[in-house]
């Protein structure tokens, strides 16, 4: 049983907690139909570190607009859940991540707005 958390602020790249706005050369939103379009903003660095050391869970942040949890398949065999609990400061709203971790695993969470 692993009783290692990763918290590391930036997520893993490839995930769907690590997609942010889609930037031109001169930092504007790319745009399509009306809609922003989306992109991986991860690191490779801190999913290969999830990958070979297979955490627990992984905390991450820095991206607000993709809040949520995923999963990463660890050269150990297991699942790592990694979580972005995200916050909305444009409207001043912040995010939590509650969650129930027993024997090493993720057993339940909740995600609360406020």
């Amino acid at each position: 049983m692993t009783r290692v958390l990763a918290a590391i602020h930036v997520p893993p790249y490839g995930t769907t907690i690590d997609l942010a706005p889609k930037l031109t050369p001169d930092l504007r939103p790319v745009t399509a139909g009306g809609e922003m379009v989306m992109d991986h903003a991860g690191s490779t660095a801190v999913r290969e570190i999830l990958e070979n050391y297979g955490p627990a869970i992984g905390l991450h942040g820095h991206i607000h607009e993709s809040p949520g949890i995923d999963y990463l398949q660890c050269k150990c065999g297991r699942k790592v859940p990694v979580v972005n609990a995200g916050s909305e400061y444009m409207v001043g709203a912040l995010r939590l991540a509650y969650l129930i971790i027993e024997d090493g695993k993720l057993k339940d969470k909740i995600f609360v707005r406020g």
